[in-house]
């Protein structure tokens, strides 16, 4: 697994995805060597063969909130919305504070054209984490595109106070 990750974190994802793949061959049933896999696999752009690791990861070791914070990330990537939002969803009932989830809650939301819901999940993140810069975006976008400029304009204010970087 430490190998795997090595390769990983070098950018050398068809070793790291190797590694794995030989690690679970001696165990199976090893959750993070599913994990670390599914995360290799999406980095690669095979989703569904990282959906698999995942739900695969969650077999062993149900409940997980990072391994179904991930199997909602590749749902959502393959254009599975309400699926993905039923992952999100089960990680905040795990851990109800949780700014990230709440924030993926509302892209899923707003993919399924649920824009009220979105905005919700959305402000919920941002009241558990005041500098999440990606709902602030995300929320921020969502009113734009809703033509509430005045409200969007205060969110794209702040955050380029705080990121000065991100005032494109």
């Amino acid at each position: 697994n430490n190998l795997g990750t090595s390769y990983e974190r070098l950018g050398r994802l068809p070793e790291a995805v190797a590694v794995y793949r030989k690690g679970l061959a001696a165990d199976f049933n090893q959750p993070t060597l599913h994990y670390n896999l599914g995360v290799a696999l999406k980095k690669t752009g095979l989703l569904a063969e990282a959906q698999g690791e995942f739900t695969q990861a969650l077999r062993v070791r149900p409940g997980w909130t990072e391994a179904l914070n991930n199997l909602g990330v590749v749902l959502q990537l393959q254009g599975r919305a309400q699926e993905a939002l039923r992952a999100f969803l089960q990680v905040l009932r795990a851990q109800p504070d949780n700014a990230q989830a709440f924030n993926n809650v509302g892209v899923a939301y707003a993919q399924l054209g649920r824009s009220a819901e979105a905005t919700q999940a959305y402000r919920e993140a941002l009241r558990r984490d005041l500098a999440y810069y990606q709902a602030e975006a995300n929320l921020a976008a969502l009113l734009e595109s809703e033509k509430r400029y005045g409200e969007a304009l205060d969110l794209y204010k702040r955050e380029t106070g705080r990121y000065p970087s991100s005032s494109d």
